[in-house]
């Protein structure tokens, strides 16, 4: 029987997909979105920079970034990272949702194989099975990041950390802000991923500090890219 585990980048996200089905109203069976499985899901999105790496405590990390094609948003996005031997065969599998994926966004998404061993697996496969449409297109605010500073710091216990200020710069509060983190090599190969909060509301031209970093890499990291999201809340 195929167990599925629900770590790493899911955590938040899931906690992010709940709020927000309690802020839009919609559930399962509401009219004012769209599921969508299997191809049409993939079809949606783009998945790039996908890596994996060991991060020395027996734990198998696969790492992403999934883009939002279309020119309307996308909630609930569900990815699933497949876990192969050498023989192609399925040794486990998890996934992440990515709650928030407005048009043309591009987000880093990071799951965990706690059981991986190393000399088991020899792939993983990611998959976009799942997304939702909403009819609803302005949902989201703008943000703006200000006085972001990125780099290694001795007294930190990340490995790369960023931190600034993120500005409401929307007409409407903006609701569980997060920033998300993709960190690149000096040849723009995605080795790490992380995700960090920034307050839980912020009304129009309001300002929170953040501070997002990552303690394991695939490689030496040379650079963040950070993509702060929030729910528009009227």
């Amino acid at each position: 029987m195929t167990i599925w585990k629900k770590v790493g980048f899911t955590v938040f996200g899931l906690m992010i997909a709940a709020m927000l089905g309690a802020c839009s109203g919609g559930g399962e069976g509401s009219s004012t979105e769209t599921s969508q499985t299997g191809p049409e899901a993939a079809q949606w999105t783009n998945v790039s920079h996908f890596n994996t790496y060991t991060d020395g405590y027996g734990s198998v990390i696969a790492i992403a970034v999934v883009e939002n094609v279309l020119e309307t948003p996308l909630e609930r996005v569900e990815i699933a990272m497949i876990l192969r031997d050498s023989d192609g065969e399925e040794l486990d599998r998890t996934g992440g949702q990515i709650a928030l994926l407005p048009a043309g966004a591009a987000v880093p998404v990071k799951v965990i194989f706690n059981d991986g061993d190393e000399s088991e697996w020899a792939s993983v496969d990611p998959l976009v099975w799942r997304a939702r449409q909403p009819e609803e297109t302005d949902a989201y605010t703008e943000l703006e990041l200000d006085d972001v500073s990125e780099g290694s710091d001795p007294s930190s216990s990340y490995i790369y950390e960023a931190s600034g200020t993120v500005r409401n710069t929307g007409d409407a509060a903006a609701g569980f802000v997060m920033i998300h983190a993709a960190f690149f090599n000096a040849q723009d190969e995605l080795v790490a991923v992380a995700h960090g909060g920034a307050g839980g509301e912020l009304a129009p031209g309001d300002e929170a500090g953040f501070s997002v970093g990552t303690n394991t890499a695939a490689g030496e990291i040379a650079r963040v890219e950070l993509t702060p999201l929030a729910r528009r809340m009227d």
